[in-house]
């Protein structure tokens, strides 16, 4: 209940993208107690672009920043809208960042961030730990996501909003002096 509490006052204390996503994971990276978060939004194109990493071996995270829908375990949450989980990274077969395994990463989960019905990025944690995630702690994480995922969703519908307003007054401004 805590994390929950935390989590729902950060994401209604902004509408700062950036802030809203750094906030979310460091809580839910120090909740858990693990390495390594990420979250990856999905773009126009339908690919998921990896845009904040957090933790430790950033180098070996990075070696890949983007995945099409039903690629690896992060496109694979964003197709199936359902988490996807690997407990032994080392003889998953969905693993594509082979540096994460070298790291002596051993788990990842993968939450897709929902919002409405369309997801709008996923959400991972990894670490070196073998205690495997439980079930409620998944569903925890599943809870967290859906009000991240919707955070982040206005946070883009404000930008967007900023911006077609800043086109109107520019475009009302030109009309006045022409």
């Amino acid at each position: 209940m805590a994390l929950l509490n935390q989590v729902g006052t950060a994401l209604a204390s902004s509408l700062e993208l950036d802030e809203i996503m750094n906030k979310t994971l460091a809580l839910l990276m120090a909740y858990f107690k693990v390495e390594a978060g990420e979250i990856f939004l999905r773009e126009e194109d339908d690919t998921l672009r990896l845009v904040l990493h957090r933790g430790e071996a950033a180098e070996a995270f990075w070696t890949r920043n983007r995945y099409k829908l039903g690629e690896g375990m992060v496109g694979q949450a964003a197709q199936t809208k359902q988490p996807v989980v690997s407990n032994h990274l080392e003889k998953d077969a969905r693993v594509t960042r082979q540096a994460v395994v070298k790291a002596g990463f051993r788990q990842i989960v993968c939450i897709p961030l929902p919002a409405h019905a369309e997801i709008v990025g996923v959400l991972t944690i990894a670490t070196r730990s073998k205690k495997a995630i439980s079930k409620n702690e998944l569903d925890l994480l599943v809870s967290v996501a859906a009000g991240a995922g919707t955070a982040i969703e206005n946070a883009r519908l404000h930008s967007n909003l900023r911006r077609v307003t800043i086109l109107e007054e520019r475009e009302r401004i030109g009309m006045d002096l022409h």
